[in-house]
């Protein structure tokens, strides 16, 4: 006998109306008192992001992104006490991969004596979603890892009696979430002007870019890298250390710039072991809430909903703090740190200025300076309008994107820095 269209509406009463997995008859057990969750929809915490790494058939062992109950070791499941006697039985394990990716991946169910999982395929009765022909069907909910004897009828001519439920297949254990949300796990990379995909680093982890010999890395202004191939031939391609991918071509006398989303930051540091310098990309977290977050690295940063302040958290050897910072000029809060004597205002003929524990130090400017705290927990001070000067004579010390007309033939010009080039360029040349 087939599934009654009665118990099939039960289902989607629950699953599209409760986003809950059924474990009764709706006569036992109604849609608001199932209490194991299963969405229809996923959140963003729950994307599978290397699902493309999950083989088609399912592994003979665990293997990757893919863990294997095999038929020789399946799962044992617990009965739920909350539905009728032997209807429902919980593995307690999610992201079970359904046969949508596979039909080997459709979950064989055994019953056997409990605590004996080695010998249930072999010794147990296999039962089938379809039933024995005694309207004793049942269905597995992929995704909370529930089996639940959906038909009439208990599997036909068993004894529940001293025996378990147990499950072989294959889960889904790799990576989860959407790397590129702020305040997510890890971020994605972008190739400018490159046609390559991009890489996913992990929350906090990092990904290291290595090219051969004529390889030139440096870091721009704007927290981008520029890499250039500096040599007489082609470079096949560059190294993702810690990445599978398959690298990026770079000809002779090209460049290649990197930048990443606003999580990750970008640093071209030497490494003596290839007698080369290498671009290492690292995530940062940004944290909202109402407490300190546990767990922080350096250069994290949190956002306190019930202050409204930010902070930016500071790893100095063994000691590490949130530092406070500001929206309209950055501000240092020492009140967390055991003493600060001074801080010294670099690139600049200013002596220190003390501050004690629990004081606090304001740096403002005006409505052409502005401030942000960078990586290197300095404090940066930079004007956001360009200077513009009158005279017969290009002015001395300029800075990319001032402005300078020319008294003496009428002309305007703007002076552009291009890495170690800076020239001016004319106006409506």
């Amino acid at each position: 006998m087939a599934i009654t269209d009665a118990k099939k509406v039960d289902y989607l009463w629950k699953k599209l109306g409760y986003g809950a997995t059924k474990t009764d008859t709706n006569a036992n057990k109604k849609a608001p008192n199932e209490a194991i969750a299963s969405p229809l929809l996923l959140n963003g915490a729950n994307t599978w992001n290397q699902a493309s790494s999950i083989p088609t058939v399912l592994p003979g062992s665990s293997s990757g992104v893919v863990t294997v109950y095999p038929t020789s070791s399946p799962h044992e499941t617990t009965a739920d006490g909350t539905a009728t006697a032997n209807r429902t039985w919980k593995t307690g394990l999610i992201d079970w991969i359904p046969p949508e990716i596979g039909s080997t991946y459709q979950v064989k169910v055994y019953i056997h004596t409990a605590s004996d999982a080695g010998n249930a395929a072999a010794s147990g009765d296999q039962v089938f979603a379809t039933g024995s022909g005694n309207n004793d069907e049942w269905f597995f909910d992929y995704q909370s890892g529930v089996l639940h004897f959906i038909g009439t009828n208990l599997p036909n001519g068993i004894s529940f009696t001293g025996k378990s439920v147990y499950i072989a297949g294959g889960r889904y254990t790799g990576q989860k979430g959407l790397q590129n949300i702020s305040g997510g796990g890890g971020s994605g990379l972008t190739f400018v002007g490159d046609d390559s995909a991009g890489i996913e680093i992990a929350d906090g982890g990092s990904v290291y870019i290595q090219g051969g010999t004529g390889i030139a890395t440096s870091t721009n202004s704007d927290g981008t890298v520029t890499i250039t191939n500096t040599g007489a031939t082609d470079t096949s391609s560059f190294t993702f250390v810690g990445d599978d991918s398959v690298g990026t071509t770079l000809n002779s006398g090209e460049t290649l710039q990197l930048e990443g989303d606003n999580k990750i930051t970008v640093v071209v540091e030497d490494d003596s072991a290839i007698g080369n310098s290498r671009v290492k990309f690292t995530t940062t977290t940004t944290f909202t809430q109402d407490s300190a977050p546990s767990g922080a690295r350096d250069g994290d940063r949190w956002f306190d909903t019930d202050s409204g302040n930010e902070y930016v958290y500071v790893v100095e050897g063994s000691s590490a703090h949130w530092i406070e910072t500001g929206t309209s000029g950055s501000t240092i809060n020492v009140s967390q740190l055991d003493s600060v004597d001074s801080i010294l205002f670099a690139v600049d003929d200013s002596g220190s200025t003390s501050a004690a524990t629990s004081e606090t130090l304001s740096i403002l400017g005006d409505g052409r300076v502005s401030t942000d705290v960078g990586g290197d927990k300095e404090i940066r001070i930079s004007t956001t309008a360009a200077n513009v000067e009158t005279g017969d004579s290009a002015p001395s010390n300029p800075r990319d994107g001032d402005l300078w007309y020319n008294s003496s033939n009428g002309n305007a010009y703007i002076y552009l820095e291009e890495g170690a080039t800076a020239f001016w360029v004319q106006l409506d040349a």
